[in-house]
């Protein structure tokens, strides 16, 4: 796979962070819920158990994502405690909730926020596939006309078409990230380039270019050694700068003898 950008870092961070938020909150909630309706429910034991698993099952979810960081696993494991509280349904709610519309009991609030967590963690289609689980649960565990599992199917349509758009927005943003700096590290090659000309030009000019006008002018008309030397060190930074121009094309090649200046 290949690594992710600052922006797709970023997002996933803060959507892992809205989950951790999300089931941890309503976990909290469903178990108030759960507790204040506990006289009339059909199976006090029941919803007992099923409020226990939920929190212990909030506090894992939490702990793991914060310091793991995104795990299929986990993803795939907040789905089987919603799928088995959905197929519980009847034993963990009263009646009279049960038979209400969507949304009053607290298995609707689980339910709602595992569709929308398992569009972040899973990939598509497993997240929609996730959500027609969880439909599906719900129906067979609350048999019965009632709106709930096609709200839950439109969630997971909405919320899966958020995340999408928004990693497609996060993968935009690091590309035009690369393209600017695949951009600033081309002027920077450019700029060090036309130092390193420069630095070449200075040094011709100061040194070959100079013992050349020296010898043009017919200032020096006899052996010299100063002149000998001179242009011995000249011989040695065209040899550098042409070494340092070139040095691929030459390598291949055997190293031409040395002049001789005397």
């Amino acid at each position: 796979m290949s690594a992710q950008g600052p922006a797709v870092r970023s997002l996933e961070r803060q959507a892992l962070l809205v989950t951790v938020v999300l089931r941890t909150s309503s976990a909290a909630v469903a178990a108030v819920v759960a507790l204040l309706g506990l006289g009339s429910a059909a199976s006090p034991w029941w919803v007992l158990s099923g409020v226990a698993a939920v929190l212990v099952w909030a506090g894992l979810f939490g702990v793991r994502t914060l310091r793991g960081g995104p795990a299929g696993r986990f993803g795939a494991g907040d789905v089987v405690v919603c799928v088995l509280l959905c197929l519980l349904h009847s034993r963990l709610v009263p009646p009279s909730v049960l038979t209400a519309s969507a949304g009053t009991g607290w298995i609707d609030l689980v339910a709602s926020v595992t569709v929308l967590n398992a569009q972040c963690f899973l990939r598509q289609p497993h997240g929609l596939l996730a959500t027609v689980v969880i439909a599906s649960a719900y129906t067979a565990g609350a048999p019965g006309v009632r709106e709930a599992p096609v709200v839950l199917l439109l969630q997971g349509l909405l919320s899966a078409g958020m995340f999408v758009l928004l990693r497609r927005a996060a993968h935009s943003t690091d590309a035009v990230l690369v393209a600017r700096a695949q951009a600033r590290a081309n002027e920077a090659a450019g700029a060090a380039a036309r130092a390193i000309e420069r630095d070449q030009q200075r040094r011709l000019h100061d040194t070959v270019l100079a013992t050349l006008t020296m010898v043009s002018t017919g200032a020096i008309t006899e052996y010299s050694d100063v002149l000998r030397d001179r242009a011995a060190a000249d011989l040695r930074v065209i040899r550098a700068l042409g070494a340092g121009a070139d040095d691929a094309a030459d390598s291949g090649r055997s190293a031409a003898p040395p002049a001789r200046l005397d």
